[in-house]
C-alpha cells in the first residue's frame, strides 16, 4: 500500500468499508502497518447491517456506514470489496458526500508478497 495512504491512514480516523475476505486481508495488512492499529481504525463499515450476520471483521467492529457517519466527523475510508463491487461502492460513498476514500487492492499486495516471497526463496 502506498505510504501515503499509511499516513493518511495514520493522521485521521479510518473506517475499513467491507465485511468479507478483502476487508480481513487488508484488517491484517493495515495491523502489521501501522504501529497503534486500535487508535487509527475505528472499525469497519458495510451498507446495511442486515445483511451481515456477525458483529466483527478481522477482530474489528462492523456498523452500517450511516453509524460511522453520524458519530464521526472527518473520517477516511479504505474500501475493501471485490473489484465487482467497486462502482457500487464508489456511488454510494458519492451519494453521502464521501470523498476521503480510497480503494484497498489485495491483488497488488498479494502480487508483491508473492514476488518477494519468491525472490527470497530462489
Amino acid at each position: 500500500m502506498n505510504t501515503d495512504i499509511l499516513e493518511k491512514i495514520r493522521t485521521n480516523k479510518t473506517v475499513i468499508y467491507g465485511a468479507g475476505n478483502v476487508s480481513k486481508l487488508a484488517t491484517l495488512y493495515l495491523k502489521s502497518a501501522i504501529d497503534n492499529f486500535d487508535e487509527h481504525i475505528i472499525g469497519a463499515a458495510v451498507s446495511s447491517r442486515e445483511r451481515i450476520p456477525y458483529a466483527y471483521v478481522g477482530g474489528i467492529n462492523i456498523k452500517s456506514i450511516d453509524e460511522y457517519i453520524n458519530e464521526y466527523e472527518n473520517l477516511f475510508f479504505v474500501v475493501a470489496v471485490g473489484k465487482r463491487f467497486y462502482s457500487e461502492i464508489k456511488r454510494e460513498l458519492k451519494n453521502r458526500g464521501i470523498e476521503n476514500y480510497t480503494f484497498f487492492d489485495c491483488n497488488l499486495l498479494l502480487g508483491k508478497r508473492t514476488q518477494k516471497v519468491f525472490k527470497t526463496a530462489v
